[in-house]
């Protein structure tokens, strides 16, 4: 075929070939295109060749037909002018190639390669899109986007743009929502209602094995827009899992009517049914919430959690975990949490974080188990820094500036907690650290700092060992235990006290102080034992500056050893004949007293000599030398005497 060839032409349309015996074989297009199953693609990479029995219709005007020839039908017909119509229609990606650069790679169509991710603009009106981005667009956007989303692939968000929306996303399996950023925003428009801006489709699992999984929430803001939702109360969250099998976050939340994020159990949104024994689970990432009218990020029910939150300014907590049903569960767990002025309104239960196996006493215990806590705490309200009851977890980190009690441990009556701490809590305006919880054992270590009450407080513990430092306790004792048991406080050390530095009262027994230092103690003892309280000790004591004294023990069974006190003289015991004794002698060693547990040693080889000495006044130790089997007579050299009391109090 001579004439005009593609590459030389403008314009394009399609059209199915005349049947075989039209004449003459190339004829004009019609204006009814082309279907696209037919094999067009080939055909138009063939060779044009001139029929012997077709007429060339020869011309630049884009009207000039162009076909391959496929032997007999001759079936494939267009003009320049179609063709390019066609390829800039939303069809013609369909017909483009691409191949991936490697070996192996596999042939696919443009239109397939870039259906693999899904644009929000590729669902927006263009009309929109400049708005969006300008930030002045007020439309509601929900539609699209949920467009969007049921294509169950992952969404990405323009990297500047304000997204409006007046009904939930609602994010299936295997998808989700990634922007370019924190100026990526979707907020809720006014009177959004009581129902979260984003939630995964599935809301109501009957099993494990129905629940949606694989969600994606990464690099982008959601605004519940809270000041103008008059119709919510406090369940507008920005994003809502219900018993999602894997998520991955890096999200922001502002304003929330209710949690910036809240991880729970399959239930209806309509309250039709619920199943909380079907929980989230591997939910991992990085949340920052902001100003949430409830928790920053709250889980009722999820095992296998990795999860960072920052939350500034949260009315109730920055961080909450509670299970609402004794059959949910919190299990295998790790937050990295900083809580900044949380806890900023409302009644009961505010602060940094709450770790809870139960939403009120006696009513049953969720698994609440294996939670790893690391926590910074800064300038919060509300009853604590941090909350526990009814859980096994290990916290460490820092609790500053808290209004309230530091540390609090619930008093439920029901359950068992299994705690592991590291804590260091400087100034607050109640107790530094409280412990109420029901048969809790503690371990680890606390370390307080100028506490508005009591430094460290522990009731109804069973067992434990935990280090304890307290430097201050402006309004009570140092380290004050009731009906607590068997614990141990290796090398604790309590100063500042306002009453004892140690209390024990409310038959609290069988605790071990060894190495405890107490001192300065404005209106206490060292140490205080109160009745009803037995086989309570502290060993190796440095206990001073107390102003009632060192130790009072009115139970039984009790003992307080402080450290020895040493004191030495010269003395020579000359020539004994066998029976004989010296004079009494005596030395002083400050902190002596009578009764206390006494001993000397002296610095030559006594030969059977027997050197006998005890407390026989206040700082004072008195001693002699006798002959009982050495020989007749044993004369010992000048050396010597060195002595040593141990200052004993005994219940």
């Amino acid at each position: 075929m001579t004439g005009t060839q593609i590459s030389d032409m403008t314009l394009v349309a399609f059209d199915d070939a005349p049947d075989e015996a039209t004449a003459p074989w190339i004829v004009a297009a019609s204006a009814g295109g082309f279907s696209e199953g037919s094999n067009y693609r080939t055909r138009l990479v063939e060779p044009i060749r001139e029929r012997p029995t077709s007429t060339v219709l020869a011309a630049d005007d884009g009207a000039t037909l162009i076909g391959s020839d496929d032997g007999a039908a001759g079936s494939l017909w267009t003009t320049v002018a179609g063709f390019i119509t066609y390829l800039s229609a939303s069809a013609g990606s369909a017909i483009v190639g691409f191949l991936q650069a490697g070996t192996g790679a596999v042939a696919r169509t443009t239109q397939a390669k870039l259906r693999d991710h899904v644009d929000a603009f590729d669902f927006i009106p263009v009309a929109l899109q400049a708005g969006i981005i300008a930030g002045s667009n007020t439309d509601d956007l929900s539609g699209y986007l949920q467009a969007a989303l049921n294509t169950g692939r992952i969404v990405q968000l323009p990297c500047i743009g304000l997204m409006w929306i007046a009904s939930p996303l609602l994010v299936p399996a295997g998808g989700g929502i990634v922007g370019g950023g924190p100026r990526s925003i979707i907020k809720a428009k006014a009177n959004f209602g009581d129902v979260p801006l984003i939630r995964n489709a599935n809301d109501d699992p009957a099993t494990m094995g129905a629940r949606d999984y694989g969600l994606t929430f990464l690099n982008f803001k959601v605004d519940g827009n809270k000041a103008a939702n008059s119709t919510g109360t406090e369940f507008s969250h920005c994003i809502h899992l219900l018993a999602v099998d894997g998520a991955v976050f890096d999200v922001w939340t502002v304003d929330p009517k209710g949690d910036g994020v809240l991880i729970s159990y399959s239930r209806a949104f309509d309250e039709s049914s619920s199943h909380p024994e079907i929980g989230c689970r591997g939910i991992h990432g990085y949340i920052r919430s902001e100003t949430a009218a409830r928790q920053g990020v709250a889980i009722t029910c999820c095992e296998a959690f990795d999860l960072s939150i920052f939350a500034y300014r949260a009315s109730l907590l920055g961080f909450d975990i509670e299970p609402d049903s004794a059959t949910s569960y919190v299990r295998n767990g790790i937050v990295r949490l900083v809580a900044l002025e949380c806890g900023q309104a409302g009644s009961g239960t505010r602060g940094g974080c709450a770790i809870s196996g139960t939403d009120s006493p006696g009513t049953g215990v969720a698994d609440v188990r294996d939670i790893d806590v690391t926590l910074e705490v800064d300038d919060c309200l509300g009853s604590a820094g941090f909350l526990w009851r009814d859980a096994s977890l290990t916290v460490r980190g820092s609790i500053r500036n808290q209004t309230g009690q530091g540390v609090y441990g619930f008093e439920s009556n029901v359950g068992a907690s299994r705690v592991v701490l590291d804590l260091d809590i400087n100034t607050t305006t109640s107790v530094g650290f409280l412990s109420r919880a029901t048969s809790v054992t503690l371990n680890g270590s606390v370390r307080v700092k100028s506490a508005g009450e009591i430094g460290v407080q522990i009731e109804n513990a069973v067992g434990g060992v935990l280090q304890v430092w307290v430097d201050g306790a402006i309004a009570g004792a140092g380290l004050y235990l009731s009906n607590t048991d068997n614990m141990t406080f290796p090398n604790a050390v309590i100063a500042g006290a306002n009453n004892s530095g140690v209390e024990l009262v409310s038959t609290s027994s069988g605790n071990r102080f060894p190495g405890l230092s107490s001192t300065g103690s404005a209106f206490g003892w060292g140490f205080l034992e109160a009745s009803g309280c037995n086989n309570n000790q502290a060993t190796d004591a440095r206990i001073s500056g107390n102003n009632l004294g060192t130790a009072s023990l009115q139970g039984a069974a009790s003992i307080v050893t402080l450290e020895q006190v040493f004191g030495k003289a010269t003395f020579d015991p000359g020539s004994l004949a066998t029976g004989a004794s010296t004079a009494v002698q005596t030395m002083t060693v400050t902190g002596a007293a009578v009764g206390y547990p006494a001993g000397a040693t002296f610095s030559n080889n006594l030969a059977g000599v027997r050197l006998t000495s005890w407390a026989s006044a206040a700082d004072t130790l008195s001693y002699y030398f006798t002959n009982d089997v050495g020989a007749n007579p044993t004369d010992l050299s000048s050396g010597t005497v060195k002595g040593f009391v141990t200052p004993t109090i005994i219940a």
